[in-house]
């Protein structure tokens, strides 16, 4: 996978499941900042890992 074809696949990813994840990891932590952190760290994790992705999900 070419690094542009990653860049827009985190890109709608983020755009499609980034403010969900926002406010379900609000609901744990209850900390405005912290639930953003989180939410970066969980992107940035998916960028690093997305070529691995088996597609067999769901």
């Amino acid at each position: 996978m070419k690094e542009n074809e990653r860049e827009q696949l985190l890109e709608k990813v983020m755009m499609e499941y980034g403010d969900q994840l926002a406010r379900l990891a609000y609901s744990y932590v209850k900390e405005e900042e912290i639930a953003k952190d989180l939410v970066q760290n969980t992107f940035i994790k998916c960028y690093t890992k997305i070529t691995s992705f088996r597609h067999e999900s769901t």
